[in-house]
């Protein structure tokens, strides 16, 4: 991933974050947007819109809590495999 295409997400980021805030997405707007939620603290999720093998949808959640991670998946992944457990849903 190239250091444009990271630009380009972030600003996609930026627009639409502020547009659903009801702000208009001025430069100076996104500035500050960026500075105070980079998109380095956020959340990012790949998702498939239609039927295909690769993911053309990147789901990006500023504030999420309890955001799910590799290791935390992995933790209730061995949870969940003890053999006197019954598969329970997250």
């Amino acid at each position: 991933m190239t250091d444009e295409f990271v630009k380009v997400i972030e600003y996609e980021y930026a627009v639409k974050y502020l547009e659903y805030m009801g702000v208009e997405p001025s430069t100076k707007m996104i500035a500050e947007l960026l500075k105070h939620t980079p998109l380095s603290k956020c959340t990012l999720e790949s998702g498939w819109s239609n039927t295909g093998w690769l993911a053309d949808v990147l789901y990006i959640y500023p504030k999420k809590k309890n955001p799910k991670t590799f290791q935390t998946n992995f933790e209730w992944l061995k949870q969940q495999m003890d053999p006197g457990k019954q598969l329970n849903a997250q």
